[in-house]
């Protein structure tokens, strides 16, 4: 509902939290912490996977969406082996207490950056028509229209792709221009 920031900042306390509950289990031998840390760190997970993927598709333009969640996840597979890989070597050299307070203070840091320089995004939406009819020469009629970001043309699927702020104008207005009006 428009509360990605909220969300997110949720994701990043539960991951805060589930590091500060392992260093605090490690510490004192408290086995049945770990599982609470593991239940806690797994809300986080399932909360900001999704948010992150759909903020990732919010921001490039309609024809280079595609390829922003290209790149999005190929850098999520490339941060979880360079993740493990450094996460083994300080395993090793600092030991599960520090490395859990070390990722702990990351998870900090994360969350005021969130909090100082993101901002909930806009409410885009898209419409997609099939290029039939006369449609592709309305197209130009839309910049006319407030509320409209962006259109784009794929000629591969022969569609139109009409990116909008729902806050300024409705679908419903979008259709109108091409329903002969």
């Amino acid at each position: 509902k428009g509360q990605f920031k909220a969300v997110m900042l949720f994701g990043i306390c539960a991951f805060v939290l589930s590091y500060f509950l392992m260093a605090y289990a490690v510490k004192e031998s408290e086995k049945w912490l770990i599982l609470l840390m593991m239940i806690v760190f797994f809300m986080g997970f399932a909360v900001l996977e999704p948010i992150m993927q759909s903020l990732a598709s919010r921001y490039p333009k309609a024809h280079q969406k595609g390829a922003a969640l290209g790149i999005f996840t190929t850098l999520g597979y490339v941060g979880s082996a360079l993740g493990g890989m450094c996460g083994g070597w300080l395993y090793e050299a600092v030991g599960v207490f520090s490395l859990s307070l070390i990722v702990a203070v990351i998870c900090i840091i994360w969350a005021i950056l969130l909090i100082l320089f993101l901002s909930n995004p806009k409410n885009h939406k898209n419409v997609y028509l099939k290029l039939e009819g006369n449609i592709a020469s309305r197209l130009n009629k839309l910049d006319t229209l407030q509320g409209i970001i962006e259109w784009y043309i794929n000629q591969n699927e022969h569609i139109a792709i009409i990116k909008y702020d729902a806050t300024l104008i409705q679908e419903a207005a979008i259709l109108w221009v091409f329903k002969g009006a």
